[in-house]
């Protein structure tokens, strides 16, 4: 099918990781580009022991099933079914806005419960996050030069932020659902104003870096002679951490952190 619609993304992200780090990613992203339609799921599935695997299927892909306080997503392709229950308030956040552009942000579950079930027979029970970005400006238009989000949670507090430097710098963070004021946020930690607490990323582990757009270049070669040198020259690092939460000088609790910076060269 041909669409004439201009510029659309609506990027779905979910994660859970479980009380030994054993992590899982998920991307499910549709893609409306004047006469292209695109449409992907990727998985990307990390164990110390064992690393990183990932895996991608393009088409037509199933829209994550939100319901109340229960998310689901399957994929028979993928051999993947996976639930998520909220255990925080949803969050909402117009990062841009403009006459003729719009990010808007939705924290659906800042913090959750996840179960994901893997073909194979394994799986994986633990804390869990679900975003949605929706976006009608091009991604190498975007008047930043990095990006740092990142997320935490350790069954008692969650904090989200998104940090935007370049051009246009914003910060915006979320703890517990409520937006704070400020923050210091670099790839070591997240520091909140006024007294408020430290979480200090321990034990980082590089979970992918490189070239985020490797496998959709791979997959639809025609993309790459559309696209300006700034897009697929991007630079991504997503780090999984052991996030230990400091208030006055007092260690609270540990919680995992997923985290990650790009960069536009």
């Amino acid at each position: 099918m041909i669409f004439r619609t201009g510029f659309r993304l609506s990027k779905w992200y979910l994660d859970c990781v479980d009380e030994n780090g054993s992590l899982v990613i998920i991307y499910i992203a549709k893609l409306r580009w004047e006469m292209f339609s695109v449409s992907y799921s990727e998985i990307l599935e990390y164990h110390a022991s064992a690393g990183l695997r990932s895996r991608a299927s393009f088409g037509a892909c199933q829209q994550p099933n939100l319901s109340d306080n229960m998310l689901n997503w399957s994929s028979p392709s993928l051999g993947i079914d996976a639930t998520w229950r909220r255990q925080a308030d949803p969050v909402s956040q117009t990062l841009l806005s403009s006459p003729d552009a719009e990010i808007v942000w939705d924290c659906h579950f800042p913090a959750a419960r996840g179960s994901v079930q893997f073909a194979q027979g394994h799986h994986i029970n633990g804390f869990g996050y679900v975003e949605q970005l929706s976006m009608s400006i091009k991604p190498w238009h975007l008047p930043i030069n990095e990006l740092r989000w990142g997320r935490y949670y350790d069954g008692v507090d969650a904090i989200v932020w998104i940090d935007w430097q370049g051009p246009t710098t914003a910060s915006w963070l979320f703890y517990n659902g409520k937006p704070a004021k400020s923050a210091v946020i670099d790839d070591n930690s997240v520091a909140l104003a006024d007294g408020g607490p430290t979480i200090t990323f321990q034990d980082k582990q590089v979970i992918r870096e490189g070239t985020p757009l490797t496998g959709i270049l791979s997959q639809y070669p025609l993309l790459r002679t559309l696209l300006p040198k700034r897009m697929y020259d991007t630079y991504e690092c997503k780090w999984l951490s052991r996030g230990q939460m400091t208030y006055q000088d007092t260690i609270q609790r540990q919680g995992w952190a997923i985290h990650e910076v790009v960069k536009w060269r």
